[in-house]
Formats: structure tokens, sequence, C-alpha cells
């Protein structure tokens, strides 16, 4: 597991519902394998196989959209993947995050018709959590000593 600045965020977060019930909301998480920036939540690169939580999602919660924005490359051969304990890529798999690239800008699967390039969860037009779960980044490939991606997710919570 990796060296986490703080633990992954909690979705929706406390008091959210009652504030603005079923309203759609964003969040982010900055992941990198180094603290250069000083803002990152959650640092990557302990080892070449990292499952990191970025999001705890509560019972009732949609989860329409992931998105990517690699800000720094990361190293040779290093693979980012998000899904959750039922589909490791069912956001986003490496065809969509060129992790060696700082090339993706708020990358997110467009669902196209070939599922083989289109994520599980973006064909079915998002997850519906009706037990809480946990949305992971799979870190692969190799060990990261450079790289910044933020992630950015799109939900709503639909029952308190």
């Amino acid at each position: 597991m990796a060296t986490d600045n703080r633990a992954s965020s909690l979705l929706p977060k406390v008091g959210e519902f009652d504030v603005w019930p079923r309203a759609i909301k964003f969040d982010r998480v900055i992941v990198a394998a180094t603290s250069s920036d000083g803002d990152e939540d959650i640092l990557a690169g302990a080892s070449g196989t990292e499952d990191i939580a970025l999001w705890d999602i509560r019972a009732g919660t949609y989860v329409e959209s992931i998105f990517c924005n690699i800000e720094t490359a990361w190293t040779a051969s290093v693979t980012l993947e998000v899904g959750d304990t039922t589909d490791i890529d069912g956001w986003l798999d490496t065809l969509q995050v060129a992790a060696t690239s700082t090339s993706d800008a708020l990358i997110f699967s467009t669902n196209s018709a070939d599922t083989a390039e289109t994520p599980f969860y973006v064909n079915q037009g998002g997850k519906y959590f009706a037990d809480s779960g946990v949305i992971e980044l799979d870190v692969s490939g190799a060990t990261a000593a450079v790289g910044r991606a933020i992630f950015y997710i799109k939900y709503a919570q639909l029952s308190s």
C-alpha cells in the first residue's frame, strides 16, 4: 500500500447530504510519486504494484464518471488504472490514461461502441453504490520515481 499523506477522500462529505441533497458534486485527489509540490493527497511509488484507495464511497451514492489529468509524466513503464474491487479498470484503463505522457488533460472514456476500449462502468452510465465501496487506483508496471496525476470524480448522494 502507498504511503498516504491522509486517508482516501470520503464521499459524500460528512453533513453534505443535508445541505445539498441529490446535487451533482465533484471531488479531486492528487496522486504523485514524490511530494515535490507539497499539495499531494497521496504519495505512490513505494513498490512496483500498488492498489491505492482514492475515494471511500458511502452507500446510496451514484458515481457518474471519473476524470484524470496527468500533470507530470510518470516513470517509464508505469501504468495507471482506476476501478474498484469488482473491476480494477472499470473507470479508466491504460488505454485511456497514458501515464508516461503529459498529453492527457481531463481524460475520460467516451462510451465508444468498442467495449474492449471503453471501461465497464462508462458503458453502464456510471455506477450506483447500494453498499459502501472503494474506488481504487492501480499503479503497476514499474516503481514510480516521478509522476503526478489529478483524479476528479462526478457523483451524487441519492439516499442518506
